[in-house]
């Protein structure tokens, strides 16, 4: 009967040993597809944040882009994840529309997830500026670089959004355009030489969607 007692100890702790050697405790991974008005999409950059507020503030703990063939299979990878909740962002425009996607995926150990990211248009609006010289209605100039800054911060910082140039043959019309933007408020910077005199011009402008905004910033001698 003893024997009986040992073997079965015996059998019962080799369960147990199998049971936690086969639990998986290690990184696991994440595959994002990102897929927007019905189909997937390549190239695509998708970001992943360790909590919501990083995701609003943009603080991204890794990003990845999405395969350039084969979008619905080759997401963007991320290795290596601890186990807890992600957060992910994916924001990509087509040439005639910005597309947006969040999403929260949790990730257990050892898990090798396949996810899909929904993206959906954003309402957008387009910006064209004008830059003057000296006055509000000095002369236009053209073939003047514009840079757009999506705060203050980022303009004292030197670090643009987008930069566009103002038309070297009918700056009066052609001004530096920037589409798809979302509303916000903007802050906008250029500067130029002529005469041997540099000129530098500051401001900023709403974007309200569904229309074309003008803008004319005015540049003075710095």
């Amino acid at each position: 009967m003893k024997k009986i007692n040992v073997l079965f100890l015996l059998f019962a702790a080799l369960l147990m040993f199998f049971g936690i050697s086969c639990e998986d405790t290690g990184p696991g991974k994440l595959t994002v597809v990102v897929k927007a008005d019905g189909k997937y999409w390549p190239n695509v950059t998708v970001k992943l944040y360790l909590s919501a507020a990083d995701r609003d503030v943009d603080n991204a703990y890794l990003d990845g882009v999405t395969g350039p063939v084969s979008p619905e299979q080759n997401g963007a990878v991320f290795t290596n994840l601890p186990p807890q909740t992600y957060y992910l962002k994916a924001i990509f425009s087509d040439g005639q529309g910005k597309y947006e996607g969040n999403a929260d995926v949790s990730i257990a150990a050892g898990e090798d997830k396949f996810f899909e990211l929904q993206c959906t248009k954003m309402p957008t609006g387009n910006l064209k500026v004008f830059v003057r010289k000296d006055l509000p209605s000095g002369v236009y100039m053209g073939g003047v670089n514009v840079y757009l800054y999506k705060s203050e911060a980022d303009r004292n910082a030197g670090t643009h959004l987008m930069v566009s140039q103002t038309s070297t043959d009918n700056p009066q019309v052609d001004g530096a355009v920037f589409n798809y933007l979302t509303f916000q408020r903007y802050y906008l910077k250029a500067n130029f030489e002529t005469g041997g005199q540099q000129y530098e011009g500051l401001g900023d402008v709403i974007v309200p969607v569904n229309s074309t905004t003008s803008y004319h910033l005015v540049c003075t001698p710095k």
